[in-house]
């Protein structure tokens, strides 16, 4: 199965690298990042997946 993931939503691991996000807002950043990717494999996994689709940066 391929985990289809927008980084940007998925997770925030680095809250340094954070600028201008309002989870609030469906249009906007919400701050997840390829290191919030990276801590959330294991779940993926578990999920199942065994391909990552990550998609472009907007």
């Amino acid at each position: 199965m391929i985990y289809f993931v927008m980084t940007n939503r998925l997770y925030d691991g680095d809250r340094a690298n954070d600028i201008d996000i309002n989870p609030a807002d469906p249009k906007a950043y919400h701050g997840g990042d390829l290191q919030g990717l990276i801590d959330k494999l294991d779940y993926i996994k578990g999920l199942g997946a065994t391909a990552i689709w990550k998609a472009a940066r907007p």
